[in-house]
């Protein structure tokens, strides 16, 4: 039994391999994050002998490299949270604090051998699932920067036109995010812009102003804007300098909306074509851009056991704490969890409150722990927590009706296919020795296929086979459904079959092993 411990760090890693009764296999020594090294640490860990596990800290950007690597080359890999290893008390029997890499390292491996039996190993992340996350991160990043600006943008707005900001209330356009008054100040940069013309030729200059930039206009609106110019107080004069300091400061937030509204359309892109966004769109509370959000920060939903494990993993269940006679029932929540998903679903809470639908349970909840008098962040703790488990109890549902639902489909597809002479005939010849009662292990599959085929199907059929793939047989598997495997497993071997699909036969077949075993 081998214990591989991986202290990660950027660019480098620190490997320390440890044996039961503290047996150093070698001096820990350094990696660096390069196909041939990391290719090298893979083929020394499966050239040890006996079992060899790995362990590492989940370090985010830095581990994946890694992580990857590893994995491809069949190395049973455990990605653990940094918390975790930073609470586990087996850095030696010292009292000193003492961090280096070779000490973390040799720690992690310690903890590989100490929670040996308990250890998950680790699966990689769908494509389009990790993509959309990394657009919600740089999303939220982008939009710290909008408010950072905009705030910046007002403040100097209340020395050359003070409350201009408040005159525009009109949201962002959908098709570059800009906003009316943002453009207006970026071309009425200073009060005497307004003030010193009469009220016609400003609301002239207005109106042509808005149908070259696409707004709506107003003439009560116009008298507004030029009632608060003749009124406002200005506390730097008009000349080029605040032209100059005003206009930059709009250019950079328009430039900034634009990649905002890129972003969210191709996060809606991206999320459409997971299984569960109708889903998701049509719970209350949550519009078409929550809910790739929401999507990108939970994840695939099947890796949760439970309802419970999708609120602890946003950090909202309030931990435990019993000892004794002694029972506490109130606490507060635990925030061991994902910062954006509470964003996301304080966001959500927002919108439930605003629509007021009394007939959605989220706002009866809600509603019904306001009116006992609990505090405004109870009351809304405790709406994301009974929205998490309807997300959760709604998207299973999904996956397991489109399962399904596609395996009905390609039964009957597959009845009435008819693809001439050039399509053979396939037999199963599905015997299980005495004995083997669990799995594939004794089962062969003899397949016959005349030699001519039309390679010109499988354009037709590869859209088919990834959704059929990617969204049933695998969400399947995970939910260790063994008897929904075995119909999926025929569905999917005849249609491969009766469609030539030979590499995605193979490539089903060993998926099916991996997740059955």
């Amino acid at each position: 039994m081998n214990a591989v411990g991986i202290d990660v760090s950027k660019g480098k890693s620190k490997v320390a391999v440890v044996q039961p009764g503290g047996v150093m296999v070698c001096k820990p020594y350094d990696v660096s994050h390069t196909v041939f090294e990391l290719n090298e640490l893979a083929d020394f860990i499966l050239s040890l002998d006996g079992e060899t596990r790995v362990v590492l800290e989940h370090t985010g950007r830095y581990s994946e490299p890694v992580v990857n690597i590893l994995s491809k080359a069949g190395v049973f890999v455990c990605a653990v949270n940094a918390k975790l290893m930073h609470d586990y008390a087996g850095g030696g029997n010292t009292i000193r604090r003492d961090r280096t890499d070779k000490i973390d390292s040799i720690k992690i491996a310690r903890y590989c051998l100490d929670k040996w039996e308990n250890l998950s190993q680790y699966k990689p992340e769908d494509e389009d699932r990790k993509t959309l996350k990394v657009f919600n991160r740089q999303l939220s990043e982008y939009m710290k920067i909008k408010i950072m600006l905009t705030n910046n943008l007002i403040a100097l707005l209340d020395q050359v036109f003070p409350g201009v900001n408040k005159l525009f209330t009109s949201p962002a356009r959908e098709s570059d995010g800009h906003e009316k008054w943002v453009d207006f100040v970026g071309t009425f940069y200073h009060g005497d812009c307004v003030s010193s013309k009469s009220l016609g030729a400003f609301s002239e200059r207005y109106e042509k102003w808005c149908h070259r930039n696409g707004y709506s206009y107003s003439y009560e609106k116009a008298v507004e804007i030029y009632q608060l110019a003749k009124q406002s107080v200005t506390t730097l004069s008009r000349n080029s300098f605040e032209k100059s300091l005003v206009t930059n400061l709009v250019l950079q937030i328009n430039s900034l909306c634009e990649t905002i509204a890129c972003t969210k359309h191709d996060m809606t892109q991206i999320a459409s074509e997971l299984p569960e966004y109708d889903i998701v769109l049509d719970m209350h509370g949550v519009g078409k851009n929550l809910a790739p959000q929401l999507i990108a920060e939970i994840g695939e939903i099947s890796r949760f056991p439970k309802r419970s494990s999708l609120a602890r993993f946003a950090g909202i269940e309030p931990p435990a704490n019993q000892s004794g006679t002694y029972n506490q029932h109130s606490r507060r929540i635990s925030k061991q969890g994902s910062p954006h998903l509470r964003k996301a679903l304080f966001m959500v809470m927002k919108a439930v409150l605003l629509n007021k639908n009394l007939d959605q349970p989220t706002f009866q909840f809600i509603d019904k722990k306001r009116s006992e008098g609990k505090p405004y962040k109870v009351y809304m703790i405790a709406g994301a927590n009974k929205f998490l488990r309807i997300y959760y109890a709604r998207v299973m549902e999904c996956y397991k009706l489109s399962g399904e639902s596609a395996y009905f489909f390609l039964c009957g597809r597959l009845s009435y296919a008819k693809l001439g002479n050039n399509i053979s005939t396939c037999k199963q010849d599905r015997a299980m020795p005495e004995g083997n009662s669990s799995g594939y292990a004794g089962r062969n599959y003899r397949l016959r296929s005349r030699e001519t085929a039309h390679p010109y199907y499988l354009t037709g059929l590869t859209p088919l086979i990834s959704a059929w793939e990617r969204f049933f047989i695998l969400p399947t598997f995970r939910y260790r459904d063994y008897a929904k495997c075995d119909k999926l497993l025929v569905a999917a071997i005849s249609f491969a079959l009766h469609n030539f699909c030979f590499v995605w036969l193979g490539e089903i077949s060993c998926n099916f092993f991996r997740f059955r075993t």
